[in-house]
């Protein structure tokens, strides 16, 4: 193909007479050109060389270009392209220089370059110069054989398919690589289909990116500011299909987004709205359904800072709502301000399948949601309900956002923590004999829930749940208010987990009536994946078990693969590396403290974990962490480890440089590839240990990340 594109630049270039009209170079020339006929190149160029030592002006050009082709037929192309440029410089309107220059890139395979010089000849040359429409014919021709040679050679659907998970900023650099994936991408539907419009685009770089959108493919969208939703009316976005709406500063928004809605009434699917003003509005909501009937998924979602009170809206005063069957499936709402309509709602969303809900004071009665729920919501399979922080931060498992298929009926999943301390078990208890078949995930707050009768617990350990997979009981949201209620006991923990064969994950904070009994049970589960244990303190006196009765859990357990344990106060390690130390199976170990953390007994667990499948081990204490330097190079003989996290250590005698050497020697006949995080204050530092192995030792600072407690349930967008 390069030398199809050498003959067809080798037919437009044809110099133009340009007679110097000076007689003392006429035979010069003439001499030049014979010998350049004859062949003799060598004699052709020294004549050439005479005659450019006395011309100036564009005579210069011609000559240039004479010799040019000397040394491009003499083989020298570079020579012959520098003499090319220097009739550009000399001529830069005349089209001959460009022309010879583009031959000659081409010549050298060097399309990228030809098709820069035709481009700037096309720019700099008059139209009415004759060789002006080989340029333009030069730059297509190149330009073309470039985009065919960066076509991908893959099926149109799976270029659509990797598109589709960059992130915006990605696509438009991707597209931006050349006009022939700018012309591609701009008529890829996966290139507009999700669009998350992010703030810090300047008004002219987000006018320009919406402005080149193709509407008709917009289906998912995400804005931050007035002005991304004024240019979304403007240029008449109206295939939207899941809207979400964080606009900082609503003022002034009310019509645009009526305007909006109204846009996409017949396909919008999925709306949140987040701290939004119109909320407040006693007809917002009404005039939103009734533009919008077809909306499956609705978020209502008020801004942690906000601080908002429940407005002096009652349900009398508020705009109904229209008179007929929605078709919501999910709903999620931690706004205040919308709760007034809650119990009506729920009666006209017959087939609800996820709800969450944040408790305020203006649902006064928890046990009244929980009644309304199960006398309404037939084929609800998630629900949420507590405090607005741990709505947001706990979500049903993966397989209950994916499009359930012959799913039946039946609670599937229940988080529930109540705000105000009033015991709910008589209502809930109903809840779960009613649903004890298909609950797969529960989280209760205990200290809330509990009664004097215990009846919910009695029927969960009555009726049992077969189908129970992970269980998280918690008893510390109303610690500190001086709001106390009976406990729990070992004897119902026990028959929980007798009744739950099927549990893979436990997760007890601050549930004091672990004992070793407790454990024993627990240590009996077949398919137990994950334990997490969360104490206010940890000591022989202020837990119920024993470091043998944590010892017999982790020998009598096989399928355990990881193991959190965290207290609030200072925590010595030891008794915990013991019982852990020689579980082949354990593959993460995660230990906290909200206090301070003394690191001891890693020698012996080391050595007994040396051959264990152990690959991650974290250690938390931001405020301090004492860990021995010869204790931390021994873990680097666990052959399977490959991730090491040390949050709050601090120097002392022995400094980081010297520790992290020692520790990875020690890897050093290890194949894994060994991962390793120092956090000491505000620096958070990642080492690699071939890289350290290498003299790479310049570690990667990691950016600020808020740390949870050991959950792998991170705040997510539930709704979508």
């Amino acid at each position: 193909m390069a030398i199809d594109l050498y003959e067809s630049a080798k037919a437009c270039f044809e110099l133009t007479s340009r007679d110097p009209q000076l007689t003392l170079l006429r035979d010069i020339l003439d001499t030049g050109k014979m010998a350049l006929a004859e062949q003799r190149y060598s004699d052709a160029i020294g004549y050439f060389d005479e005659a450019i030592g006395d011309i100036r002006g564009n005579l210069l050009s011609t000559v240039s270009l004479y010799r040019a082709c000397a040394f491009e037929l003499a083989g020298h192309y570079q020579m012959a392209y520098n003499d090319a440029c220097s009739a550009i410089k000399c001529a830069s309107a005349s089209a001959d220089g460009y022309l010879q220059a583009g031959k000659l890139l081409l010549l050298q395979d060097n399309l990228r370059e030809a098709a820069l010089i035709y481009g700037k000849g096309v720019s700099a040359v008059p139209r009415s110069d004759p060789g002006h429409s080989a340029l333009q014919s030069m730059a297509r021709t190149v330009a073309a054989e470039i985009d065919r040679g960066n076509a991908w050679r893959l099926p149109y659907d799976v270029i659509s398919t990797i598109i589709a998970l960059l992130p915006l900023k990605d696509r438009v650099q991707f597209a931006a690589t050349s006009k022939y994936w700018r012309n591609y991408l701009y008529k890829c539907p996966a290139m507009w289909h999700t669009l998350d419009i992010l703030p810090e685009l300047s008004t002219y770089s987000m006018n320009q990116l919406m402005s080149s959108a193709a509407r008709q493919h917009v289906r998912k969208l995400k804005l931050y500011s007035k002005e991304a939703l004024s240019l979304v009316a403007r240029y008449g976005w109206d295939n939207i299909e899941s809207l979400v709406l964080d606009i900082g500063d609503w003022l002034g928004s009310d019509a645009l987004v009526r305007q909006v809605f109204q846009m996409n009434h017949r396909n919008l699917r999925k709306l949140a709205l987040h701290k939004s003003p119109l909320l407040g509005s006693n007809s917002f909501l009404a005039d939103v359904l009734a533009a919008c009937p077809r909306i499956t998924h609705l978020a209502l979602d008020t801004h942690p800072s906000d601080n908002l009170v429940p407005p002096s809206i009652h349900s009398q005063s508020l705009s109904p709502l229209p008179d007929t069957l929605f078709a919501i499936t999910h709903l999620y709402i931690t706004d205040a301000r919308v709760a007034g309509y809650l119990p009506l709602l729920l009666q006209r969303c017959p087939e609800l399948r996820h709800l969450a809900l944040a408790k305020h004071n203006s649902l006064r009665n928890d046990g009244s949601i929980l009644r309304t729920i199960h006398k309404w919501c037939p084929h609800i399979c998630s629900f949420r309900y507590g405090i607005p922080s741990l709505v947001k931060s706990y979500r049903p498992p993966g397989l209950l956002l994916s499009e359930e298929k012959n799913c039946g009926d039946g609670l599937r999943y229940l988080a529930y923590f109540p705000y105000d301390g009033g015991t709910v078990d008589d209502d809930l208890a109903p809840v779960i004999e009613s649903n004890h078949n298909t609950l797969e995930a529960v989280y209760l707050d205990m200290s809330a829930i509990v009664g004097r009768t215990f009846r919910s617990v009695t029927a969960l350990i009555s009726l049992g749940a077969a189908h129970l997979r992970e269980l998280q009981l918690y008893n510390y949201i109303l610690t500190g208010f001086g709001i106390t209620s009976p406990e729990i006991s070992p004897t119902h923990l026990c028959g929980i987990f007798q009744a739950c064969a099927a549990l893979e994950v436990v997760n007890l904070r601050r549930v004091n009536a672990v004992n070793n009994e407790v454990l024993d049970v627990l240590g009996g589960l077949r398919h137990l994946k994950r334990v997490h244990l969360a104490f206010k303190s940890y000591s022989t006196t202020s837990v119920l078990f024993t470091k043998n009765g944590i010892r017999h859990f982790f020998e009598k357990t096989e399928s355990l693969q990881e193991f959190h344990f965290h207290t609030e106060n200072p925590f010595v390690t030891d008794d915990i590396l013991y019982a852990v130390g020689g579980h082949k199976g354990l593959q993460r170990l995660e230990l906290w403290s909200d206090s301070s953390l003394d690191v001891k007994g890693v020698h012996s667990f080391a050595t007994e974990m040396q051959d264990s499948n152990l690959t991650h081990v974290v250690l938390r204490a931001p405020p301090y962490l004492q860990l021995a330097p010869n204790d931390f190079s021994t873990l680097a003989i666990v052959r399977k480890l490959m991730y090491l996290e040390i949050r709050g250590y601090k120097e002392s005698g022995v400094t980081k440089h010297n520790l992290l050497a020692v520790f990875f020697q020690q890897r050093l006949s290890r194949s894994a590839r060994l991962t390793v995080i120092l956090k000491r204050e505000a620096v958070t530092e990642e080492y690699i240990s071939d890289q350290w192995l290498d003299h790479c030792s310049t570690p990667r600072i990691l950016p600020k990340i808020k740390l949870t407690e050991c959950d792998h349930h991170q705040p997510t967008e539930w709704m979508w």
